[in-house]
């Protein structure tokens, strides 16, 4: 399970953000 979201997500968002420069990352939280 991934929740609740921390800092390690960030960490891999902000990678993501920077080797792929997207216009934007969108979270979308599950209902599990």
């Amino acid at each position: 399970m991934y929740d609740p979201p921390h800092m390690g997500h960030m960490s891999i968002a902000r990678e993501a953000a920077r080797l792929l420069n997207p216009d934007k990352i969108i979270w979308i939280p599950s209902a599990n």
